[in-house]
């Protein structure tokens, strides 16, 4: 068995344990890491304990259609998408009708929420003018939550609806001159920003399946140059996941996500949450990774 092999099924067996899956091993669940470890568990063929994660999201979601980041907390709804794209791989890998109606309604929801515009300030800035999506709604358009909506959307079979098209041409406007990206911003005072990994890796997920464009070289080439620097568990995974996105899964993955997750264990045991275990998980799969959008 190849070694990522081993540590994806030592990892979602560890997820197959949990009852919630939230950020911390005794911390409440949670949209995100939910989906998730969904996810992972799905790709690696656990769809029982799958379905725990899945049907706490259906319950989990308002009467509008929004997926709140916790029960407790129902805005902002910015996981939304990724509960539509987690309940969507379920249906495709098991013909489940279960969760259509969940799906119509967060699409329903996702296509009235839009990032607030405005005119652009100046040529220099990132164009304020296109419709992305918030964190929060009445904000305006991130671009980690706008490629989350683009990687919902490709997976429900809508890569060129208006919205999706729209935000797509937001996240390349929002790459850096050197590569990469962050929150973002571009240009702010007169300074450009810093390009960080998470961000970086995020976005180059919601391009997977796009022509090629010379500014997603450039943030492939920015995140392959940066990876040696990725540290923390979020980063490394993003990182490692834009880069499959590509089919430029870096060689030493196995060994930089071993030894990510022998740190955890020294820090925390058994104790490790559901949100690392699912991104170490769905990172080590590279390219049969299932966030990644195959047209």
């Amino acid at each position: 068995m190849p070694a990522t092999d081993s540590l994806v099924e030592d990892l979602t067996q560890r997820l197959e344990s949990f009852t919630q899956y939230g950020y911390r091993f005794d911390g409440p669940a949670a949209s995100e890491p939910t989906a998730l470890a969904a996810y992972a568990l799905m790709a690696a063929g656990k769809n029982d304990a799958a379905r725990i994660a899945l049907d706490w999201l259906k319950e989990t979601q308002a009467q509008d259609g929004s997926v709140g980041v916790t029960r407790a907390e129902q805005r902002p709804a910015w996981p939304t998408s990724l509960a539509m794209a987690a309940w969507n791989q379920y249906q495709n890998a098991t013909s489940s009708t279960d969760y259509v109606e969940p799906i119509t309604n967060g699409h329903m929801w996702l296509m009235q929420t839009e990032g607030h515009t405005m005119p652009r300030p100046s040529k220099s800035s990132h164009d304020t003018t296109l419709l992305g999506w918030p964190w929060a709604e009445g904000t305006h358009s991130w671009l980690e939550p706008t490629a989350f909506c683009v990687l919902s959307l490709k997976a429900i079979g809508e890569r060129d609806h208006a919205r999706t098209r729209e935000a797509v041409k937001l996240l390349l406007d929002r790459q850096l001159p050197g590569g990469g990206c962050n929150y973002g911003n571009t240009f702010v005072l007169g300074q450009t920003m810093k390009p960080h990994i998470q961000p970086t890796g995020i976005a180059l997920l919601a391009f997977a399946g796009e022509p090629p464009d010379p500014r997603v070289e450039a943030t492939l080439k920015f995140l392959q140059r940066e990876w040696p620097k990725a540290v923390g568990t979020a980063s490394v995974c993003f990182a490692a996941m834009g880069m499959s996105a590509f089919d430029r899964t870096p060689d030493d993955l196995s060994e930089r996500l071993t030894n990510n997750f022998n740190r955890l264990t020294r820090l925390h045991g058994e104790r490790i949450g559901a949100y690392k275990l699912a991104l170490m998980s769905l990172a080590a799969m590279g390219e049969k990774n299932p966030l990644i959008y195959r047209a």
